[in-house]
């Protein structure tokens, strides 16, 4: 069992959106304090003023071929309206979707591919 659980947590990929705590640079461009960033891998993979767009970003650099499942868990700030859009762009990548109200208060959105 300790074999088969090692290699399922190999197998998924975890990304989250945050808030930047001060200006910075990325890969893609500049980032402004209180802008909204995707991590993926250790890395700010989007940046953004609008949490849903630099969360849809994130997904596009987590998704890959042969996924099937998402995990959304979503922070108390965000609102319902917000996320419908991004659980719409998750379903249209015939991933199966399970949503999740964390309630965390740093992370907007935490996500998990595999």
């Amino acid at each position: 069992n300790r074999q088969r659980i090692l290699q399922a947590i190999d197998q998924v990929k975890t990304g989250a959106v945050t808030t930047a705590v001060r200006d910075s640079k990325y890969k893609k461009g500049k980032i402004k304090k209180g802008s909204f960033i995707g991590l993926f891998q250790g890395e700010i993979v989007s940046a953004g003023d609008n949490v849903v767009e630099t969360a849809c970003a994130l997904l596009a650099e987590m998704i890959e071929e042969g996924d099937e499942l998402a995990s959304v868990i979503i922070g108390e700030d965000v609102k319902k309206e917000k996320h419908d859009f991004i659980l719409d762009l998750l379903a249209d990548k015939d991933l199966e979707v399970e949503v999740i109200d964390g309630g965390q208060p740093v992370y907007q959105y935490i996500f998990g591919v595999e």
